[in-house]
């Protein structure tokens, strides 16, 4: 399968609604914001830190987020990960995210 293939049939898992609705917050978070921590997620959306790291595990086996680089957590004295969005899903999330708002304003 080529890279266009493989991006192509991603978008289409994405635009067919497969992934959950937390799935997609998460999601569009990182795209927006990344190279972002589970923790400083947390604090932007307001949800537990075990409700964010369960849909990042998730997006990592998806292969939409990966582990950029690791940063010092002050708060837990360790070294943790800072995720991004791979690839096409960075214009994807945000594209479709802002799309959503607008509709729901008019």
């Amino acid at each position: 399968m080529t890279a266009t293939a493989a991006r192509d049939a991603s978008y289409h898992d994405f635009s067919n609604e497969e992934l959950g609705r937390k799935q997609r917050a998460v999601l569009a978070f990182i795209a927006k914001y990344g190279p972002i921590t589970s923790r400083q997620l947390s604090e932007m959306m307001g949800w537990p830190v075990n409700r964010i790291t369960g849909r990042v595990k998730e997006l990592r086996q998806m292969d939409m987020v990966k582990g950029l680089d690791k940063v010092f957590d002050n708060e837990t004295r360790r070294e943790v990960n800072r995720w991004v969005a791979i690839g096409g899903f960075l214009k994807l999330v945000i594209r479709r995210q802002f799309q959503g708002s607008c509709r729901s304003r008019s």
